[in-house]
């Protein structure tokens, strides 16, 4: 390859074509020659080179003003990827030249492949270039310095460019933050070049906050010093701000409050969440407003159930009472009855035996009187008989007087009986003066033996009167006394029902008094539940509402 240098400049030419790559370039942009370097770099022969565009052998799109150096034939320097005969890119320094006047028109270009610490530096910057294609990034000195920024940055804070470079850092904080201990604890954790990433509250040009998620990176020089820390910044105020109307909502829900709701327009995903919340916080309001509505209705119709559980119960208490003493008199009377009714079975046993008795007596009367009339017959026997006329009536005296004390026992039933037992002793006595008198007279006369047996007679007389009057009086006790039992059975009968009806209205007050303990259980536990729902507030404000109002809270 020949180039226009003479003299010493052919020395310096022949080392720059042993270490670098040399290619000439016509007017026309199209490859003239080019040094073995060159075509060892990109893997062709100088043939294969030759005529070939020389914006033809970079990979991807010509940088513009290589283009136009083309054209224009002037001086270039840059860093270009050009591509081997395998398809393999390389990446060089190019540095372009007219060739000098005089020779042909065109340039030459020595071409110089990238070091392993360049290529390392240009992928740096590459990824560099990609994260911050997508994010702000600001650029500062150690001691805080804002070196560069970008536009992304730039539109996230509403500054201008020549407003931040130059200035601290602390320009994009707020007063608060600067003037506190973590300010400087943060920069001191910068100045060790530690890596780390957090979410931070900056202040925008107007005033207002604006919250950045941050990724701290030292960049070191070559002897490894910290030269800057590489900020890349992403603008996540939508989010905070998502987020934090999210989280107010939820603590106004967890102090019961039911009207909160969430603002439209979040950003995803939380503008589904909002909704979602949205929605279970109207049903929960629904549900609640329902449910407090109920538990009023519920609490209402509890005191009215245990205003009547209170009087139920007292009505069975009282009923209960009422019939105990029922009971009582009942079984007091059914006993008086039973008295009565073994003071009848014992008139009547007295009345058959005063019937036995009288019957009795009015035998002895006919046989008195047979006697009487015997005496007429044989004086002989009238003392035999008036000593059984004597024996006689000393019985019947004692009949009498068991019959007056029988009577006097049946009390008002053997009053009657009574008389007649006085009257029947009274006719002994008299029976036994009148024997005497008999024996008087037998002995004083015979005529009186007549008036003897007429009295006798009479004395039958009567004693068949009283004999059938006491048989009636049997009959009339035999009566009652069937009445009494009957009564007393039935009376029983009622005494015995009464005490299954007390046991029944007993078990019903017991009943009565735990439906009245459940309901005072129920009615407490309705008034639990009340003041469970009273912790919840909500008001008829519209969903709508609740949300810009907890919008403008949160502004």
């Amino acid at each position: 390859m020949k180039f226009p240098f003479n003299g010493a400049s052919r020395r310096v030419h022949a080392s720059l074509n042993a270490m670098a790559g040399i290619v000439q370039v016509g007017a026309d942009g199209t490859v003239t020659e080019a040094n073995e370097a060159f075509c060892a770099l990109l893997g062709r022969t100088p043939a294969q080179l030759a005529g070939q565009p020389r914006a033809g052998l970079i990979a991807g799109a010509a940088d513009a003003g290589y283009l136009r150096h083309l054209a224009a034939g002037g001086g270039w320097r840059g860093i270009q990827k050009l591509v081997t005969a395998g398809g393999e890119p390389v990446y060089v320094h190019v540095a372009a030249h007219a060739l000098a006047a005089g020779a042909a028109r065109g340039t030459v270009e020595l071409i110089l492949p990238l070091t392993e610490d360049e290529l390392r530096t240009m992928r740096e910057a590459r990824g560099l270039h990609t994260i911050a294609s997508g994010r702000g990034m600001i650029e500062c000195a150690p001691d805080g310095t804002i070196i560069d920024v970008n536009n992304n940055f730039l539109r996230a804070v509403g500054y201008r460019r020549e407003q931040l470079v130059g200035q601290h850092h602390r320009i994009l904080a707020t007063p608060e933050d600067v003037s506190g201990d973590a300010y400087r604890r943060f920069w001191d954790r910068l100045r060790t070049g530690e890596h780390f990433v957090t979410e931070v509250r900056r202040r925008h040009h107007d005033g207002s906050a604006v919250w950045l998620a941050e990724s701290y990176n030292g960049m070191r020089d070559a002897e490894g010093r910290l030269a800057s820390i590489m900020i890349f910044a992403t603008d996540v105020t939508d989010r905070v701000r998502a987020v934090d109307l999210i989280k107010q909502a939820l603590a106004g829900l967890a102090a019961g409050e039911l009207d909160v709701a969430v603002p439209a327009g979040l950003p995803a995903p939380f503008d589904a969440i909002a909704g979602d919340l949205n929605g279970a916080v109207g049903a929960l309001r629904t549900t609640m407003l329902q449910l407090h509505q109920s538990s009023a209705v519920i609490d209402t119709s509890m005191s009215e159930i245990r205003a009547a559980a209170d009087d139920l119960a007292r009505r069975t208490e009282s009923e209960a009472a009422s019939l105990e003493e029922s009971a009582a008199a009942l079984a007091q009377l059914d006993r008086h009855l039973r008295t009565t009714a073994e003071d009848a079975k014992r008139a009547r046993a007295s009345a058959t035996a005063a019937a036995g008795v009288a019957g009795e007596s009015s035998r002895l009367v006919s046989e008195a009187v047979a006697a009487m009339h015997a005496i007429e017959n044989s004086s002989g026997q009238i003392a035999q008989i008036i000593d059984m006329i004597e024996e006689v009536a000393f019985q019947t005296n004692l009949l009498a007087l068991n019959a007056g004390v029988e009577a006097a026992r049946a009390g008002e039933a053997g009053r009657g009986f009574a008389v007649v037992a006085s009257e029947v002793r009274a006719l002994a006595q008299r029976s036994s003066e009148a024997a005497k008198e008999i024996t008087a007279l037998i002995l004083a006369s015979r005529s009186q033996v007549s008036a003897g047996v007429d009295l006798v007679g009479r004395t039958g007389e009567t004693l068949q009167g009283i004999f059938g009057n006491v048989d009636e009086m049997n009959l009339r006790i035999a009566d009652i006394a069937a009445a009494v039992t009957a009564q007393s059975d039935d009376i029983g009968a009622i005494n015995t029902a009464i005490s299954h009806l007390d046991k029944a209205i007993q078990q019903n007050a017991a009943m009565a008094e735990e439906a009245n303990a459940a309901t005072a259980t129920l009615a407490g536990e309705a008034t639990a539940l009340a003041n469970i729902v009273s912790h919840f507030r909500f008001s008829q404000q519209s969903p709508q509402a609740a949300a810009r109002r907890l919008e403008l809270a949160a502004s």
